[in-house]
């Protein structure tokens, strides 16, 4: 069994039991524990993984703000709100980044180099001849 199907398998194990909810909040955190994110990138990426609707993931990040587990920071070199996980919210959420399956982490990182490719910040050596 690869490495990646027994994170896999880990993965839904630890939500067995919780409810729809819990695990999409717990996808929330992993996402926003990989990297800073803004709304924008984090809706169209929860959109590709849940089906997740903007209002539904505004009341889901507000409800994160409240217990603490998510923090939102003001970036001023885009003028946006962005988020991102707690260390606390990451302990009790996923214990760590080294579990989150390749599907998250994958949309992640597509949605990092769209953004990069949006706002010109391609690095010249990662063009493909």
């Amino acid at each position: 069994m690869t490495l990646e199907r027994e994170r896999l398998i880990a993965w839904k194990k630890t939500a067995r039991g919780k409810g729809l909810r819990w695990q999409i909040l717990r996808e929330v955190v992993a996402c926003c524990r990989l990297h800073w994110m803004t709304f924008e990138e984090l809706s169209s990426v929860m959109m590709r993984l849940r089906g997740l609707t903007r209002n539904k993931l505004r009341e889901m990040l507000a409800e994160l703000q409240e217990t603490g587990d998510i923090d939102h920071v003001l970036d001023k070199r885009i003028a946006k709100w962005v988020f991102g996980a707690t260390v606390q919210g990451a302990g009790f959420w996923i214990n760590g980044t080294v579990g989150i399956p390749a599907g998250i982490v994958e949309a992640v990182l597509i949605m990092r180099r769209a953004r990069a490719l949006e706002l010109r910040e391609v690095d010249e050596s990662a063009k493909v001849g």
